[in-house]
């Protein structure tokens, strides 16, 4: 007798990060061919314990249970979950005490499923295995949200990049040849330190990065005015420049004084980044100065990304393609390629997506589909357009 194949198809993808938990649900009609799905990034309460050693396990649980109740998704129903991490490790002495502690969370939420961690160089690891490994072997699991980007879009193209920029850091991973960074494949314990050290990771979010990270001083026309330390961050440049959509932006974040802000709160904020108030300066310089800081870190991030494309062995430029992708995709990331050079139609995004606006948790969209193609054993298209 033929063994019966299930209809639909589920699988949830799970990016955790220092506070927050990123999940992606998608289920795939067989017979239809219709995908569906959507997320949430929702709030995980890490809880202080002793110097780097957290407790979140009833944090991470109640999120994930949440999440799927919202879905009308039981666990039971899920056929394979995919993990990754945007830095959760951080919060350990070692990374190899973050992935084992994550691990056992998931085994105890998820103890018949396929749960999969997944490495640098995009290969799956089962859930079983992570507690075997050496602790030497735990950094090729670290930072791993780059892959849910780069997985879409090896898709696309076999030459190019593939660019993600969240609330709090941005990923430059090259494609070459068709492979995802095959420098990943060489020495996937020491690929970390390979990116951090290359730029292919930099801490410059849509949302969290404070100013004085990008620079010291901003210069107009009127004068050139030093950053003080507890300068406010980029989600203020975001929403005096109007870069970002409340609706778009705001559910990435947790606490109110990261979101999209009333412009007078975010005038106030870039004031007293200055060291003044609102009545020591017109507003109209303030905004001479947000503007400043914006195309500063537009320029860091196109001399980044060009420093990359030199270190790599590409053929032709005019043949390259990119994928933007994220929450900065629009607002940084697109202008940060034109200034690099690149032509409109070489640049590639995700189509038109306005209910789930999945183009912005492409970490979690990537690794979700990856496990629904493993689980078909065939490629899932998916709709990829090149900006107007």
């Amino acid at each position: 007798m033929a063994k019966k194949i299930n209809k639909l198809v589920k699988t949830l993808g799970i990016d955790l990060s220092i506070g927050k938990v990123k999940l992606c649900l998608l289920d795939l009609d067989r017979e239809e061919k219709k995908l569906g799905g959507g997320w949430s990034s929702l709030p995980v309460n890490f809880e202080f314990i002793a110097e780097k050693e957290y407790e979140f396990t009833e944090g991470l649980t109640v999120a994930i249970e949440a999440f799927l109740a919202h879905h009308k998704t039981e666990a039971e129903e899920i056929q394979s979950i995919i993990f990754c991490t945007g830095g959760a490790y951080y919060m350990f002495k070692t990374f190899a005490e973050g992935m084992r502690y994550v691990a056992s969370i998931l085994k105890m939420i998820f103890p018949r499923q396929k749960v999969y961690f997944i490495r640098c160089d995009s290969e799956l690891i089962e859930l079983k295995n992570i507690f075997e490994l050496p602790d030497s072997a735990a950094s090729a699991f670290g930072c791993t949200n780059f892959l849910g980007t780069a997985l879409l879009a090896a898709k696309t193209f076999s030459e190019g990049l593939a660019i993600d920029m969240g609330t709090i850091s941005t990923s430059i991973i090259p494609i070459l040849d068709g492979e995802i960074d095959p420098v990943a494949a060489y020495n996937p314990a020491g690929y970390i330190k390979h990116r951090y050290s290359t730029g292919k990771h930099v801490w410059y979010g849509a949302m969290h990065t404070q100013l004085t990270y990008i620079t010291n001083q901003a210069k107009t026309k009127k004068g050139n005015y030093n950053l003080i330390h507890r300068s406010c961050t980029t989600n203020t440049l975001c929403s005096l420049l109007n870069l970002l959509e409340p609706d778009v932006a705001n559910p990435h974040v947790q606490l109110e004084t990261s979101k999209i802000m009333e412009r007078e709160m975010s005038l106030l904020y870039m004031a007293e980044t200055l060291g003044l108030d609102i009545n020591s300066i017109d507003t109209q310089d303030l905004l001479d100065v947000t503007n400043d800081i914006y195309f500063q870190l537009i320029y860091k991030l196109s001399d980044i990304i060009r420093n990359i494309l030199n270190n790599m062995n590409y053929k032709n430029f005019s043949t390259l393609k990119v994928m933007a992708a994220g929450l900065g995709q629009e607002a940084f990331i697109i202008p940060a390629l034109l200034a690099c050079g690149f032509d409109r139609s070489q640049i590639i995004v995700i189509g038109e997506d306005k209910q789930n606006k999945l183009w912005t948790a492409t970490s979690v969209y990537g690794i979700a589909l990856l496990a629904l193609e493993k689980i078909i054993g065939e490629q899932i298209n998916i709709s990829m357009e090149t900006i107007s």
